[in-house]
């Protein structure tokens, strides 16, 4: 478990580095307010459809190669973000992230079968941790390097993904996993997938106290969701704040 939580933390810092070259390169390249929401769309959208399809696919062919695609698929899209010069790059890059990017997926998925059930709760509460700390470190970093234009955090946090990427390679084991379903089509896994998510969710909501739960779980996750959108376009043009410092309002997030 300490290696996951390592690959974790790893993961983790390599995105919180990237972040205030998120922030920058839209600015820099002269991008309105409507378009920077649509890329995150774009990056939710990918996301959404594609959690279950990898998923799935880590049921079929094994945990390790859906984490080592995670993160070959994050080295490219932040190299392609960070070197982006143009607007269909940086819709390219955050699209290639918002199919690959599954790794806390896969994490939590290791954690409920590599631990007892009276475990679980104490290994995801230690997932919790290992991101906030690299939530708070990542930022901070990131914004100081900014001084020295954006190449060099995103190819810090290339580095990074670099680094993760040996270590799930070399380290961590192989599995002895029977490729069911290995016949089908992507198409109808990808189908089969997001069919069950829905009637996973629709199951979960029916139930009188979880379905609650699941509900104000999504609200919150929606108005935070507008509150990460808007946050940086709001104190940059409001208070003329410079994307390299959004790093640090960020950093400051993750201690509270």
């Amino acid at each position: 478990m300490n290696l996951l939580y390592i690959m974790v933390f790893l993961d983790m810092l390599g995105v919180g580095l990237i972040i205030p070259v998120v922030t920058a390169i839209p600015k820099a390249l002269q991008m309105d307010a409507v378009a920077q929401g649509s890329i995150s769309s774009l990056y939710a959208a990918c996301q959404f459809f594609c959690n279950p399809l990898l998923g799935k696919l880590s049921d079929t062919y094994g945990r390790k190669k859906i984490f080592m695609l995670s993160l070959s698929g994050s080295f490219i899209s932040y190299l392609m973000l960070g070197t982006a010069t143009n607007l269909w790059m940086v819709f390219v890059s955050r699209m290639i992230v918002g199919i690959v990017k599954q790794t806390m997926t896969v994490a939590r998925a290791c954690c409920a079968e590599a631990c007892s059930p009276e475990d679980r709760p104490t290994a995801f509460n230690n997932i919790m941790t290992v991101t906030a700390l690299a939530f708070v470190g990542g930022p901070a970093v990131s914004s100081y390097l900014m001084a020295y234009g954006t190449l060099l955090p995103t190819l810090i946090s290339c580095s990074v993904y670099l680094v993760d990427l040996l270590l799930v390679y070399f380290f961590m084991p192989d599995e002895d996993r029977q490729v069911k379903g290995s016949d089908v089509s992507l198409y109808e896994t990808f189908v089969g997938a997001f069919r069950k998510q829905f009637t996973d969710a629709r199951e979960i909501i029916q139930r009188p106290l979880i379905g609650s739960h699941f509900i104000v779980r999504f609200i919150q996750s929606f108005s935070t969701a507008i509150r990460r959108q808007t946050f940086g376009v709001t104190v940059i043009e409001t208070f003329g704040i410079n994307p390299k410092d959004i790093g640090y309002f960020v950093s400051y997030n993750g201690q509270s």
